[in-house]
């Protein structure tokens, strides 16, 4: 019997170091620009950490869904609205946060940097666009957060044809196929062989040729081609 309440005790018992944990969330938005990939930072006006740069985070209210607290604090923080975040991963290291135990989901979504204006709000000062290669110093694990991002849209770009390309919510309606390749060069950060890229279509069955061409333009003009969700959905099925 002494044994039988000994262990209850043991385990009814608090540690000195048990803390409550929390969950909030953190969203990496990547900036797509014909050159160039940025990432949406933000810059805190909360007194604890004024002027450190961070993700566009904050904790999930008690009686709200994740994915929908992901809206709402990129909402709140950047006013952006609509955006299609994806969750990357959960990051649950126990010191992550200094005195106090949050376990973090992270998400992360690609837009076109011309179709989008970010006005910061709330406890956020600014919120601002920075070249992947010039990234100031984070708050937490924020770095950490944006690489493992980044390699899940890299990822999906490579390999995903399941899924709802992401290039599809980032170029026009009607595109070309070297500002599809651009958009592969530019997220891959890597260069593509013209043939050897055009190779690579034969994976996208959804990827429609039509009749189309371009306009205004100084040279020959090339033809345009379009995303099909009602093929993608066959071929899905299929």
């Amino acid at each position: 019997m002494k044994n039988n309440f000994d262990n209850a005790n043991r385990r009814k018992k608090p540690q000195d170091n048990d803390r409550m944990m929390e969950v909030s969330i953190d969203c990496v938005v990547f900036g797509y620009g014909v050159q160039s990939l940025e990432v949406m930072l933000i810059e805190i006006g909360a007194e604890e950490l004024q002027g450190s740069w961070a993700l566009p985070g904050d904790l999930v209210y008690p009686q709200e869904d994740i994915d929908e607290a992901a809206h709402r604090v990129l909402r709140d923080l950047t006013g952006l609205a609509h955006i299609p975040l994806q969750q990357a991963h959960a990051f649950g290291e126990a010191d992550r946060v200094p005195g106090r135990r949050v376990v973090t989901i992270g998400y992360y979504a690609i837009v076109n940097k011309l179709d989008v204006q970010p006005q910061p709000s709330h406890w956020a000062n600014k919120a601002q666009w920075f070249s992947l290669d010039d990234i100031p110093e984070l708050t937490f694990d924020h770095a950490d957060i944006i690489r493992y991002a980044l390699d899940k849209l890299r990822h999906r770009t490579q390999h995903s044809t399941r899924r709802r390309p992401l290039w599809e919510a980032v170029l026009p309606q009607f595109f070309t196929l070297s500002e599809l390749q651009q958009f592969f060069e530019v997220v891959l950060n890597r260069s593509y062989d013209k043939g050897n890229f055009r190779k690579k279509l034969h994976e996208m069955p959804y990827l429609v040729e039509t009749e189309l061409f371009q306009e205004d333009v100084s040279h020959r003009p090339a033809r345009l081609f379009t995303y099909d969700h009602t093929i993608h959905e066959t071929h899905i099925a299929s």
